[in-house]
């Protein structure tokens, strides 16, 4: 068979109650967490068996995790917000929004949950006390958000020192996006950087269709942006510099990993992933079409062997899709390799030259 398929090699399946809405690898509590519309299940991370789950009253859209509260974070097509103990099995505390919920992003630093929902309202909420932080309107609705934490000094540019490579570090500009933000991608086809104190923007970045996924990599400075159209845009932030543009289908997740020197993008479309190497731009295609079933791909979540000595190097990629069906994949076998295939260098690639952003 001419077209290689990801379906004939799993490492481990998992069979989750209705279409995957999000998957969460939680390290302190060894347990990988997955969210469907109706229930919220919690699996052993080693022997991948089923611990405990929720049903919920509400239609879940959105997971989150919070790693110093062991707590899983659901939001709801209600409005609904929950924080969820995945130990006890039980609600530690249940806020209500304005809207359906569609994005949840934890930071950890602030003890806080960022909530996007389909008003266009973002609001930052106290998970230990139920507070509201900051509420940011906006004007569109909202489809993703992130929360990103860069300190003042967030470039680290190689030079030469007597014919050795040294780092460098230069500031960021009063403009730029040090401090502690957040990100959110919306209807209004565009993607803008927030400042948690001021609650003002500090950056927009303007794109061509409605904005659905975000990732960014705080140590490069970078955001990816996926479109309903199929486009990928990459950004240097503190410079407003497109880096690639990407054309593909429609767009489910993006995810940013870094094997080596070799740092790429993961792209979930509906029935493939793509992985792009960000700095030559080449890809790597893989189907994700099962012989036995249409789904889609729903969910990626990166399951890091860090900290484990006898699998040092063995990364995993879980995929989720609309079947409810969560795959166990060597992050490996879908990483981008530099120089693999030289002649599709030039498809992956629709703008390197630097541009500034309108």
């Amino acid at each position: 068979m001419a077209r290689r398929s990801l379906d004939a090699c799993p490492l481990w399946e998992l069979q989750c109650d209705g279409a995957v809405v999000g998957i969460v690898h939680a390290p302190e509590a060894e347990a990988i967490l997955t969210c469907t519309a109706q229930q919220l299940a919690v699996w052993d991370a080693t022997s991948h068996a089923f611990r405990r789950g929720v049903r919920g009253r509400s239609f879940w859209q959105a997971l989150s995790y919070a790693p110093d509260l062991q707590s899983a974070i659901m939001g709801g097509r209600d409005g609904t917000l929950v924080l969820w103990d995945i130990n006890r099995g039980e609600a530690k505390r249940e806020l209500s929004c304005g809207s359906a919920v569609s994005c949840l992003d934890y930071a950890q630093s602030l003890k806080a949950v960022f909530s996007g929902e389909e008003n266009g309202t973002v609001i930052a909420w106290d998970m230990t006390r139920g507070l509201q932080l900051a509420v940011v309107w906006c004007g569109a609705s909202v489809n993703c958000l992130a929360y990103w934490f860069i300190a003042p000094y967030i470039r680290d540019i190689p030079h030469l020192n007597d014919g050795q490579a040294m780092s460098k570090l230069i500031p960021a500009t009063e403009r730029g996006t040090m401090g502690r933000t957040f990100l959110t991608g919306d209807a209004a086809f565009k993607v803008t950087v927030w400042d948690i104190e001021t609650t003002q923007a500090k950056k927009t970045f303007h794109c061509h269709s409605h904005v659905l996924v975000l990732a960014v990599s705080p140590f490069l400075g970078l955001i990816a942006a996926g479109e309903a159209n199929g486009r990928v845009t990459l950004w240097d932030a503190e410079v407003e510099t497109v880096l690639h543009r990407f054309e593909g289908g429609a767009l489910r997740s993006l995810h940013f990993t870094a094997a080596g020197e070799i740092h790429c993008l993961l792209c979930a479309e509906s029935m493939r992933l793509i992985s792009w190497d960000i700095d030559t731009g080449q890809f790597r295609s893989r189907n994700l079409k099962r012989t036995s079933s249409c789904s889609c791909v729903s969910s990626l979540c990166v399951l890091s062997s860090e900290g484990k000595a006898d699998e040092s190097g063995h990364d995993q990629l879980l995929v989720g899709d609309s079947a409810g069906l969560v795959r166990a994949l060597p992050l490996q076998s879908v990483a981008a390799l530099r120089g693999h295939d030289a002649t599709r260098c030039g498809d992956g690639v629709r703008l390197r030259a630097a541009m500034r952003s309108k």
